[in-house]
């Protein structure tokens, strides 16, 4: 197993100390979480887990969602054993913050699962912040470890940040209020929009605006479940704005997703068909969450060998993808032992 006191890109982290901004969080306080639906899903499974030396540390793979990069390290101290939770920022933003809530989850002996939840602001410091718990070692040896690994997931929603955006290219707040006839509020910041304008790009305005809902005639209308910068940026698009780029895209896709906006989604679509630098693993999970078929197709269509269903697709992940998509892989990577001498076995690939 390979084994790392620091990872590139990462802080040294020879013993890492726990951060003063993280708490643990129980079954009431996770029900009052005002959440904003920028989800993600981290997976990974270690193997030869208790073959790690005492200071030694081993990584995840780095994932982007939602502009940065997250990843996790377990870290064997003397007695203990510290997960902690990385974020690593772009060089392009400076000072900033991001306040999360995550849930680690640890598969058992018996097949049950372990969870601690908990709430962290990570600080952009010189490129990264961490945030983490510890636990005993034997603890780790008795519950949580099958067969040498150890697998982990790590379930996570961004709550707020500040400092990832620039400055805003339209203003949606009371200097409009002569050109708007309703309010949309969004985790307490207030919205001066059209209703005409917002249904004739969303199925879901025009729904809640023209069918005779109770919430047409009302002049302030409540938002949940979504973030304030996202939907700034959202309604920036909609009035023609260039917003889209690789920070903006996956929240502005989320809202264009949940309020069914054609025309969004598809300007979202063409900019990670056409501009986005993001990875092709990042793509596929953004094509497969908000249904993106012309770039799905094209990444499967690109898909020839099974070192490049091994780029979209890892091994922890394979039993979340769609059946359709599980026998499209199987193909290729039959296909592909048939054309050369791989000595990969399929088992190791679905």
């Amino acid at each position: 197993m390979s084994q790392n006191n620091d990872m590139p890109g990462s802080p040294e982290s020879k013993r890492h100390k726990p951060n003063t901004d993280v708490v643990e969080v129980d079954k009431t306080e996770n029900k009052k979480i005002r959440k904003t639906g920028k989800r993600f899903l981290l997976k990974h499974t270690f193997k030869n887990i208790l073959g790690l030396e005492v200071g030694k540390n081993v990584y995840s793979k780095k994932e982007e969602h939602f502009g940065v990069q997250w990843y996790f390290c377990i870290e064997h101290a003397p007695e203990d054993f510290l997960i902690v939770l990385y974020c690593s920022w772009p060089k392009s933003i400076g000072e900033s913050t991001i306040k999360e809530y995550f849930e680690f989850k640890f598969g058992a002996n018996t097949g049950d699962t372990t969870s601690k939840k908990f709430i962290a602001t990570f600080r952009n410091n010189n490129g990264s912040d961490s945030n983490g718990f510890q636990m005993k070692w034997s603890k780790l040896e008795s519950d949580f470890v099958e067969d040498g690994k150890l697998k982990v997931e790590l379930n996570a929603e961004v709550l707020e940040s500040t400092g990832l955006f620039g400055p805003r290219l339209r203003n949606f707040d009371e200097t409009t209020k002569e050109v708007s006839d309703l309010i949309l509020v969004v985790n307490g910041e207030k919205f001066y929009v059209s209703k005409f304008y917002l249904s004739s790009q969303s199925d879901y305005f025009r729904a809640l605006f023209l069918r005779g809902y109770s919430e047409s005639s009302m002049p302030e209308i409540k938002l949940e479940g979504i973030d304030a910068d996202d939907f700034q940026h959202f309604l920036v698009l909609l009035y023609g704005e260039k917003v889209l780029d690789e920070i903006t895209v996956e929240g502005i896709l989320l809202i264009a997703d949940m309020y069914n906006t054609p025309v969004a989604i598809r300007q979202c679509e063409d900019f990670l068909l056409d501009v986005s630098k993001k990875t092709l693993k990042k793509k596929f999970q953004m094509a497969i969450r908000y249904n993106l078929e012309k770039l799905k197709t094209k990444i499967l269509a690109d898909v020839k060998t099974i070192s490049d269903i091994r780029e979209i697709a890892w091994e922890e992940e394979v039993d979340d993808l769609e059946p359709s998509i599980i026998s499209t892989l199987l193909k290729k990577a039959i296909s592909d032992k048939q054309s050369c001498s791989c000595s990969h076995s399929l088992h190791s690939i679905v």
